[in-house]
């Protein structure tokens, strides 16, 4: 789900910068790159494993795409309101 996606996220995020720095310290700068490969042969590994464990959704269960833009504004009709009004006043200001 969103909120176990997000936890992970955070966790990393507080997480992996430690750790890296941890290693760098102990061992040397160049190593932060090995540590970045390793993160993400971790996440390709996962990845991996999850695609060959899990069964594919059955068609019958499929539906198509739709983009949440089309669903939902990403302005407030407010701030559109008070913007159009702002550009109306000020293209009345500026002589033709």
């Amino acid at each position: 789900t969103a909120a176990g996606l997000l936890l992970f996220y955070a966790a990393g995020a507080i997480v992996g910068p430690f750790l890296a720095a941890s290693t760098m310290h102990w061992t040397s700068p160049r190593v932060l790159f090995l540590h970045s490969a390793a993160i993400h042969a971790l996440l390709f590994g996962y990845v991996a494993w999850r695609k060959v464990r899990r069964a594919a959704v059955p068609e019958a269960q499929q539906t198509d795409f739709v983009s949440s833009l089309q669903a939902a504004s990403t302005v407030s009709p407010v701030f559109n309101e008070i913007t159009q009004r702002q550009l109306e006043r000020e293209a009345g200001d500026q002589p033709e």
